[in-house]
């Protein structure tokens, strides 16, 4: 058969599949596909229809429609227009905001699973999830685009695979993220999930895909990450990450890219990792936070980052120490998990603590690594907006950050007491922020002591008080879980 003869049975064909399966005639942008499919990747009739009824036109008809819209106002507003920074802080069209993400990172390969298995439950879940963010008042969500991606052994993973190389795969990938953004107002935080066994071509030609369909609504995406803790998941070269993260950078330079928490959690907070992984072109820095030790020092390694070590004035903690209950134990190498399950208003303290210390905060949990439940029911997740919510939102861009030690005795507000910390966030006109907690959990009642006047309020996991409290006075206070003053001088 000619090549004009090829030409003209892919275009019959097409206009078959067309009427056949959406009852109605083909339009430009189906025929365009629909020749591309079948000239250049030898799609047949079947290979058509299976495309067609992956499609959102024709899964709409049958597929769980998103939940409805929500009857009162989340506590954090949703992210207005574009994600970015202004080398101070985290802004969007609305002006300076505290982004808070959350965890998801099989949620893309799920919802592929749902449209490929004709399984309503999967996609439900993915429904259910974007919801539950949207009402507790989540800015977006991290997942990873990519999974067994060469279709390797791996004992966790088992079959399971989102392979981006597929076509099937890349047009229900691009749909989840639509529906995402669209129907449910979330920005995307993407993360390529694995690279062992990739050849060039196909990484390069994947990131060129990513790309283009970023380009397509660059709103939509808040960050995109070149591999999720490269070092472990197939690829320990910075300069080769940022080669597949630039295809996508020059075309959308207007999104935030970065390179990645190569060396997983807590090594990638060390000072010359985050160096090596954090090129100059690069605006913000990435990591994993340390989920070694007890809650205290958890929270103070995610103040050290950023106070001591942070390359970059801006970070984003895209993998933290994770919330853990019942049956749902999938976050990894977690010390003491219970510290937090037992006390949830310790975790959303965390986070709070993550974002004073200038980097967007990820609510983590067992059901962020792999979908296995409501996010709604894990313990801490709606209350983390609503402490987020009480921060200032342009604390980030306050001009200092020091703790309450004798090094900083001149201008902090708050001394640090014996074996606990006081870490401060100060502006210039005197607003601040200050967050108290036990370096060991045994610590509960301290005296704290003002140096200085401030009026404010104070948080705790009782709720909160607002109050003036004079220079040289004592308050007795429980931090036990943690307390968050936020307020100014007098």
């Amino acid at each position: 058969m000619t090549p004009h003869m090829n030409y003209l049975v892919a275009i019959r064909r097409a206009q078959e599949v067309y009427r056949d399966r959406l009852d109605r005639e083909i339009d430009d942008h189906g025929l365009a596909s629909t020749l591309l499919l079948q000239l250049e990747h030898d799609y047949s009739y079947d290979d058509l229809v299976g495309w067609i009824e992956r499609s959102a036109e024709y899964r709409d008809r049958e597929v769980p429609t998103p939940l409805p819209a929500l009857s009162s106002v989340a506590p954090l507003p949703p992210i207005q227009g574009h994600l970015g920074c202004d080398g101070m802080a985290y802004v969007d069209d609305s002006g300076r905001r505290v982004p808070l993400f959350c965890h998801a990172g099989d949620l893309l390969m799920l919802f592929v699973e749902g449209r490929l298995e004709n399984d309503h439950e999967k996609e439900q879940r993915v429904h259910h999830a974007f919801h539950d963010m949207q009402e507790a008042g989540y800015s977006g969500l991290r997942s990873w685009w990519s999974i067994r991606w060469a279709n390797q052994t791996h004992a966790y993973w088992g079959d399971r695979r989102l392979n981006p190389s597929d076509h099937a795969h890349r047009q229900l990938i691009a749909e989840c993220l639509r529906i995402g953004a669209e129907d449910y107002g979330l920005k995307w935080h993407l993360a390529l999930g694995s690279a062992e066994a990739v050849s060039r071509h196909d990484m390069e030609e994947a990131w060129h895909w990513l790309g283009d369909v970023v380009s397509l609504h660059p709103h939509w995406y808040a960050l995109i990450e070149g591999l999720n803790e490269a070092k472990h998941t197939g690829e320990g070269d910075p300069d080769v990450v940022a080669r597949w993260v630039n295809i996508c950078r020059t075309r959308n330079p207007t999104v935030l890219h970065a390179l990645s928490a190569a060396a997983g959690a807590g090594v990638s907070e060390e000072e010359q990792e985050l160096a090596e992984w954090t090129p100059d072109w690069q605006q913000i820095y990435l990591v994993h936070a340390s989920r070694d030790n007890n809650w205290g020092d958890q929270t103070r390694h995610a103040f050290s980052t950023g106070y001591k070590r942070a390359p970059r004035r801006l970070g984003w903690s895209g993998e933290p120490p994770g919330m853990q209950w019942g049956t749902h134990t999938r976050v990894s190498s977690m010390h003491h998990p219970d510290q937090w399950t037992a006390q949830p208003w310790r975790y959303a303290f965390y986070l709070a603590v993550t974002a004073l210390s200038r980097q967007v905060p990820t609510f983590m949990c067992s059901h962020g690594v792999c979908l296995e439940g409501r996010f709604r029911d894990a313990p801490a997740f709606s209350l983390a907006p609503r402490l987020i919510s009480d921060l200032p939102p342009d604390i980030m861009a306050y001009d200092e950050l020091f703790h309450g030690g004798h090094t900083h005795r001149t201008r902090r507000v708050i001394t640090a007491p014996t074996h606990c910390r006081a870490e401060h966030a100060k502006r210039s006109d005197g607003a601040c922020v200050i967050a108290v907690y036990p370096e060991t959990p045994s610590i509960t009642e301290v005296d704290l002591h003002f140096d200085r006047a401030w009026k404010g309020r104070i948080h705790d996991s009782q709720g909160y008080i607002d109050c003036v409290v004079d220079a040289g006075s004592t308050l007795r206070r429980d931090i036990s879980t943690g307390i968050l003053c936020v307020g100014a001088l007098l």
